[in-house]
């Protein structure tokens, strides 16, 4: 079960985080740009805070159009949420060429079109496609 904290990474409830400089360091070294030292910082966390560091980084680099960390976490396959798919919906062709050819390149990899749809204004999400 996920829930929120005050900070953009979520947090497993029930996972107690009682030194956050490991987190802190991920995102510092998110912040230099060089892939594999993401991926070694990553790493270093504990197993069971891995998959919602990589969910969070993956949102942070589609903001930041970060496209080789995206590629990496798009690769190793992190589970894709809605606010993930909004974000997707908010990159341009034009402005951003080289997340939107990952963006594309990742879809018909996975067969799951992310453009396809704009997401409508109201509504409840389950009755979108309706």
């Amino acid at each position: 079960m996920v829930g929120f904290a005050p900070s953009p990474c979520p947090t497993t409830l029930g996972l107690k985080v009682l030194d956050t400089t490991p987190f802190e360091h991920v995102f510092n070294t998110f912040r230099s740009g060089i892939t594999d030292n993401v991926k070694t910082a990553v790493e270093d966390l504990s197993p069971s805070h891995r998959p919602d560091m990589r969910k969070s980084l993956a949102l942070f680099a589609l903001q930041e159009r970060n496209a080789t960390v995206l590629q990496w976490l798009l690769d190793d396959g992190i589970e894709i949420e809605e606010g993930f798919e909004d974000e997707m919906r908010r990159v341009q062709k034009k402005a951003d060429p080289l997340t939107w050819k990952l963006l594309k390149d990742h879809e018909a990899k996975t067969k799951r079109p992310w453009a396809k749809h704009k997401r409508p204004r109201g509504g409840h999400p389950l009755e979108w496609d309706k």
